[in-house]
């Protein structure tokens, strides 16, 4: 595995590949990986010579009262993760390499983040929606991998990848624990009691076989 921390390392690799027609695959994370992150790069490895995974906590998402600082960063737990699924390359950009002091323009959507969670986190969809951007303008993959936890952010980013990176496969998988709850890597700020309720949601909807949808 490769580990790389500038946009022209990564592209420099991503040209050297493509050239010898080998196809990417790219799992974007915020790191602290767990087995859907996991799951993420087995199906990449499945469908694509080679796979890209980037871990950047992007602080464009976190509004000022959110956890930014306090944020799960276990790199050197993920380095070696990423290096047992045989990631081919692993880009770990600063804030300093994804945002110069002069930046000024962002992704902005305008429908369907102002509702639901959106409602109350002003500009996080704006940086999920910039942060995804530049990461798929630096990887150029041929597929992109994510999970399926988040309903609305799913949506968003569904919306304006067609739109711009359509010539992109985006390929969503429903990775989950045992007991049905969603992987992810903020289950850690679950206490045990806690994380004993949050599949109830998920096995009731099982249950009475009712899907809930976003308006």
């Amino acid at each position: 595995m490769k580990i790389v921390q500038t946009i022209a390392e990564v592209q420099s690799f991503v040209r050297e590949k493509k050239k010898n027609g080998q196809s990417i695959g790219f799992v974007p994370t915020m790191g602290a990986l767990h087995k859907g992150h996991m799951s993420l790069i087995d199906a990449s490895k499945q469908e694509n010579n080679v796979t890209v995974m980037s871990i950047y906590v992007n602080p464009t998402q976190f509004g000022p009262k959110e956890d930014l600082a306090s944020y799960f960063r276990p790199i050197e737990k993920d380095k070696a993760m990423a290096r047992d699924y045989a990631v081919d390359l692993l880009f770990l950009p600063s804030d300093e390499t994804m945002y110069s002091r002069l930046q000024s323009v962002a992704v902005t959507e305008k429908h369907l983040s102002q509702v639901l969670c959106g409602a109350y986190r002003p500009g996080h969809f704006d940086g999920v929606c910039t942060i995804v951007s530049k990461l798929l303008h630096i990887v150029n993959p041929d597929r992109l991998y994510s999970g399926m936890k988040d309903a609305q952010q799913l949506r968003i980013i569904e919306k304006w990848s067609k739109i711009y990176f359509s010539l992109c496969k985006w390929f969503q998988l429903q990775p989950r624990e045992d007991d049905g709850l969603a992987c992810s890597s903020c289950n850690n700020y679950l206490d045990t009691n806690r994380r004993e309720i949050a599949p109830v949601l998920f096995q009731h909807r099982n249950k009475d076989n009712k899907h809930l949808k976003m308006v």
